[in-house]
């Protein structure tokens, strides 16, 4: 279950920020019914994986052991990993991954023993060596500025 809201958040994140790029309004508008019905989807995953951490410290341990060695955007095994870091940086180019990451790891560290988790930041900073240029984030310091600010979005 929490594996099911932790792409799910990203794919709500996905269908948003597709809506808000787009100058076609048939395809903004069915972008924001999709992530509509994606935010249904992750509060239902969200809600179940909470019922099944809460209290369960074994779990929470195990559940945080999978994501960090394993964690990586939906489409894994369709795609090749270069594949799929590409198309999410090309959606989120440049800081705005580290951004919307940082945003994603926030909301599931509102589950038990999640606080902390870093594994979508992790990732992005992964991938970064093989994306092409004109999507790779800026320096360590502009990675954490960024992430700062999603962290204030996030807040607010």
């Amino acid at each position: 279950m929490f594996w099911g809201a932790l792409q799910e958040c990203l794919t709500t994140q996905a269908y948003e920020e597709l809506a808000n790029q787009t100058e076609n309004p048939v395809l903004e508008e069915l972008c924001r019914r999709i992530a509509k019905q994606e935010r249904r989807h992750f509060a239902y995953y969200f809600g179940a994986a909470k019922k099944r951490l809460d209290g369960r410290p074994g779990t929470q341990k195990f559940v945080r052991f999978m994501a960090n060695q394993f964690y990586a955007p939906a489409g894994g095994g369709v795609k090749t990993d270069e594949e799929g870091a590409r198309l999410v940086a090309q959606l989120f180019p440049q800081d705005r991954i580290f951004e919307v990451m940082s945003y994603i790891e926030k909301k599931m560290a509102l589950l038990p023993g999640m606080a902390g988790l870093e594994c979508c930041t992790d990732w992005a900073s992964k991938i970064q060596p093989i994306l092409p240029a004109e999507t790779r984030a800026g320096s360590v310091k502009q990675r954490r500025d960024a992430q700062q600010r999603g962290a204030d979005d996030a807040a607010a």
